[in-house]
């Protein structure tokens, strides 16, 4: 014959806790990834004029220009 007990109180109690601890951590882990994220890949960004280069600063570099139709006021 088994030996079945009925789970304590505690540890019922510490499970509810843990697992709301955990849930905790991974929601907080995602909402630093998030902002993380945003304040590195979620921003425009201009070129410090003085630093930037042209096609002129290179010997021998041709370019052609190509345009193309916006598809919605780009």
């Amino acid at each position: 014959m088994k030996n079945t007990k009925p789970k304590s109180k505690k540890k019922k109690i510490l499970f509810i806790i843990l697992s709301i601890v955990v849930t905790l951590i991974i929601a907080g882990d995602w909402i630093l990834t998030v902002m993380i994220y945003n304040e590195n890949f979620n921003l425009r960004f201009e070129s410090y004029e003085p630093l930037m280069l042209y096609v002129d600063d290179f010997d021998g570099l041709h370019r052609t220009k190509y345009e193309f139709s916006s598809n919605g006021g780009q």
